[in-house]
């Protein structure tokens, strides 16, 4: 079954090719499932941002642009760049964007002590949408976190 007519599919591009090659997405990308909405100006913001603070950190580190936003402080950059768009998301210091070794060692130290969930659901009815919801709701009030 296919949720975008040929013509749809044909204005999509591949992730990897639709946005500029950053360690975090600055656009929303299709899964082919969805025409996605275009880039917003925060998202556009946080690009420019990106751009600015990777080029001139990645030549105090002489490495291209991609290879230092490949680094972790690469991404400690990209969240930098979210907080002065955003506020203050993401707990980010200086010294993490500016030097890969205080980056580094922040991510030394935080092993083990971080946890993932994918929270995303795909349901095929309504009524496994309403129940997968509850669970994760469930589960995130005895886990301490908002749901």
């Amino acid at each position: 079954m296919r949720l975008l007519s040929e013509e749809e599919r044909a204005r999509l591009a591949p992730a990897d090719e639709a946005g500029f090659d950053s360690p975090i997405p600055t656009q929303v990308v299709s899964s082919d499932e969805f025409l996605p909405i275009p880039q917003t100006p925060s998202q556009r913001e946080v690009q420019a941002r990106l751009i600015v603070l990777a080029d001139e950190l990645s030549n105090r580190h002489r490495m291209t642009r991609r290879r230092f936003l490949r680094t972790a402080s690469g991404m400690a950059v990209a969240f930098a760049a979210m907080n002065e768009v955003y506020g203050p998301l993401f707990e980010v210091g200086a010294a993490e964007a500016a030097a890969p070794e205080a980056a580094d060692e922040r991510t030394a130290g935080l092993e083990g002590n971080s946890f993932s969930m994918d929270t995303r659901i795909f349901c095929a009815t309504t009524r496994a949408c309403r129940v997968s919801r509850a669970c994760v709701s469930r589960w995130a009030k005895r886990a301490g976190t908002p749901s």
